[in-house]
């Protein structure tokens, strides 16, 4: 019974999105709509390659803001209708450089977004200027990024432990339903 509520819920959800025709969030002019397989199609037709695909999530390689780098199409569990989108660029070994590069960035999403939430230092015992700053990234003892709130979702540059600039977007209808699944799965295992 909790499993056919549950289908119910999901397909409600879909329903739901697909009648109320709402726009979504776009990654280099597509919207976040769909399944991720029919996603990343639309990304090969822009010149991207799979990479790898792993159940929710596929592995692309890419140009993306003018940089060659890694994307990762996120699906929900159940469904894998596509939520989330995220653009790796490639990793940097000078903080400085990851930092302007992160800075400029930023700079031109602000121009198109404004000015965004950002959140920006270093923890103790580290800070800027110590030459200990790529350490600090890596365990985590740093924190550079901005989120642009936007009616339709959400979008976020970061400087990343792994030493390398991310650019996420997660779609604001399609989390709902990643959020209700992930629900539903809980309610059915316990």
């Amino acid at each position: 019974m909790k499993s056919i509520k549950s289908l119910l819920l999901i397909l409600f959800c879909i329903f739901s999105s697909i009648l109320f025709s709402q726009e979504h969030i776009k990654f280099k002019g597509i919207p976040l709509t769909g399944n991720v397989n029919s996603f990343s199609q639309e990304l090969v037709k822009l010149g991207f390659v799979i990479v790898e695909s792993n159940g929710n999530i596929i592995t692309m390689e890419g140009e993306f803001i003018n940089k060659k780098c890694e994307v990762l199409v996120v699906g929900s569990k159940t469904t894998n209708i596509i939520w989330k989108v995220i653009a790796y660029l490639p990793e940097e070994t000078n903080w400085y450089s990851l930092k302007n590069n992160y800075l400029e960035i930023k700079n031109q999403f602000q121009q198109k977004y404004g000015d965004g939430r950002s959140y920006e230092f270093f923890s103790k015992p580290y800070e800027e200027g110590d030459g200990y700053e790529m350490q600090a990234l890596g365990l985590e003892k740093c924190r550079y990024i901005t989120f642009f709130e936007t009616e339709l979702g959400t979008i976020s540059v970061d400087v990343s432990k792994y030493k390398q600039i991310s650019i996420g977007y997660e779609d604001k209808i399609n989390l709902e339903i990643k959020k209700n699944e992930a629900e539903s799965i809980i309610n059915n295992d316990i």
